[in-house]
């Protein structure tokens, strides 16, 4: 069908407005500073008591706790953007698994990658990733795509099919990171558009609202043995704590530091000690069981 000139007119004007906004974007981002585009979006905890840690451009570092040692594995990831990470044991191996995404293209990779850097395995979906938990118990993997609310699940043992549709969040408007409670077998899943955090029932895949009120819960972390989740505030700039210990669970903030600017990452090791990776402040917190910055490390 051939366009009238009004509408060649139009879409003419459509096209530099889209041009022009593009090039004030990229301006834009070129003028954020590369240390700050690179601080830490997501940390995880291994049982060796080494942390990984995500940078905003895909830098990949891991962090021995003990000598606050800081070893790179990866400067980036390439063209995707990543979304989340989180590293388990599964069986006798250790391994880091990253979500990226690409909204131009509106696909997803789930990427599984060792120690050394090394990239093990890769996983292909039609989604924008959001956030990533992993059952160290059942070496199930689960991933959340932001836009429709919907979490596939993975299995890592065997020949697996790839991701399969687990369930749907109903009532999120920008699905973000996810947790997973292995011996309650339940799922913890935030929207960070509305500063919600939602409980999935792995059973019966069913939904419903666990806590509301902050402002944008950019990370989650639970701790099975205290019946504890770890919220990271990236806008109010605080830690919160939501104990599942009770019939009714009850929120508080377990930490205010003033040297958290911006908190995108949160976990928790063995010995229960909660870590926080800070995007605005270049710098990875371990907090105090107070809430009170224990220690600081540059990643």
């Amino acid at each position: 069908m051939r366009a009238s000139a009004t509408e060649i007119a139009f879409y003419t004007v459509v096209a530099l407005v889209l041009a022009w906004a593009g090039s004030g974007q990229a301006q834009m981002a070129s003028q954020i500073p590369i240390e700050k585009a690179q601080g830490p979006v997501a940390i995880g905890a291994l049982p060796s008591g080494t942390l990984a840690v995500l940078g905003g451009r895909g830098r990949l570092s891991l962090i021995d706790t003990n000598s606050a040692r800081v070893t790179l594995l990866k400067d980036t990831l390439g063209y995707f953007s990543p979304a989340d990470m989180a590293a388990a044991r599964l069986g006798n191996t250790d391994s880091i698994f990253i979500a990226l995404y690409n909204t131009v293209q509106r696909q997803g990779i789930l990427a599984r990658y060792s120690l050394t850097g090394d990239q093990i395995q890769t996983w292909n979906a039609r989604a924008i990733f959001a956030g990533i938990a992993i059952d160290s118990v059942r070496h199930t993997v689960y991933v959340g795509d932001a836009v429709t609310g919907e979490i596939s699940s993975l299995s890592i043992d065997g020949n697996s099919a790839g991701l399969s549709f687990l369930a749907e969040v109903s009532g999120v408007t920008r699905l973000g990171p996810l947790a997973v409670d292995e011996a309650g077998q339940r799922l913890f899943a935030a929207d960070v558009g509305q500063g919600t955090i939602y409980v999935v029932d792995l059973g019966s895949r069913k939904s419903h609202l666990l806590a509301s009120g902050m402002g944008e819960p950019a990370a989650l972390s639970y701790d099975g043995d205290q019946q504890r989740l770890y919220v990271a505030d990236a806008s109010r700039h605080c830690i919160w704590q939501i104990a599942m210990n009770s019939p009714k669970p009850k929120t508080s903030r377990f930490s205010s530091a003033p040297e958290l600017r911006e908190p995108r990452g949160i976990t928790v090791d063995a010995q229960h000690t909660v870590w926080v990776a800070d995007h605005a402040a270049l710098r990875v917190f371990k907090l105090s069981p107070a809430g009170l910055v224990a220690q600081s490390i540059s990643p």
